[in-house]
């Protein structure tokens, strides 16, 4: 079952984060991030729940720019390694579709790390075309 994400979804999210793509974090901090996306009008955070247990997130943004028709921005999607190749990737990725037509949006971006190749596949065989290369940059702040 896909519904939205609540509050009491840290733990599972974070599990998720951590062993599906790589992104160990500390609960606290999960947490916090899950509270400030679930109050945030522009983020859609979904998760994929199975016998009661969350298995699988989508999270995505309105991405609005001044050069081309607003989209959804898909942050992350992801699913437990011990559920993955059940389909529950795609219905994630068909249920923030769904969402962003509902909300009017040209259609859904993204981006992916070059070296998940097994993810550019998924993304191919759901639709996606792989447009441009590009590299990320991240300048952090100091406390």
């Amino acid at each position: 079952m896909i519904r939205e994400a609540m509050k009491c979804d840290g733990l599972a999210l974070n599990e998720i984060n951590e062993f599906a793509l790589g992104y160990p974090c500390e609960l606290e901090l999960t947490n916090r991030l899950l509270s400030k996306v679930l109050m945030h009008p522009d983020h859609v955070l979904l998760v994929f729940e199975l016998d009661q247990q969350v298995v699988g997130y989508v999270h995505a943004e309105r991405y609005l720019t001044l050069y081309e028709e607003e989209l959804y921005n898909l942050l992350g999607v992801a699913v437990h390694p011990d559920y993955q190749g059940q389909g529950i990737g795609g219905a994630l990725l068909r249920a923030i579709e769904n969402c962003a037509k509902d909300q009017g949006v040209a259609g859904v971006r993204l981006n992916s790390g070059s070296q998940r190749v097994k993810a550019h596949r998924f993304y191919e065989n759901m639709g996606y075309d792989g447009n441009k290369l590009q590299k990320r940059f991240v300048k952090w702040f100091e406390d």
